[in-house]
């Protein structure tokens, strides 16, 4: 993203980060970050135009990647991998995406 950049951060009552996000030229172009209460990542990803729009990566509660993989135009799209909260590759969701519908 280029253009003005500002910083905003959200923090729970008890004290741990909730969220971040980066506005880049008013409020449609943006970087976001959550975090689980236990103050490991979420979820990361941006938003263009007012839509998803990017790498979009999540993660369990333990730590574990839950998911990775692009948005174009808030519709998945390439290669995505999505994982099992043990960690064992969740091989029925993982795949190719084209305007969010799995094709390979």
């Amino acid at each position: 993203f280029q253009g003005r950049k500002r910083r905003k951060g959200l923090r729970r009552k008890d004290g741990t980060k909730g969220s971040e996000t980066q506005h880049i030229d008013g409020r449609r172009h943006y970087a976001y970050r959550y975090w689980h209460k236990n103050g490991k990542p979420f979820r990361e990803g941006q938003i263009e135009d007012g839509e998803r729009s990017g790498l979009f990566v999540e993660w369990y509660d333990n730590g574990q990647k839950a998911a990775e993989g692009g948005y174009t135009a808030s519709h998945r799209e390439g290669k995505w991998s999505f994982w099992h909260q043990d960690g064992n590759r969740d091989v029925k969701q993982s795949g190719i995406y084209r305007r969010g519908i799995k094709v390979e």
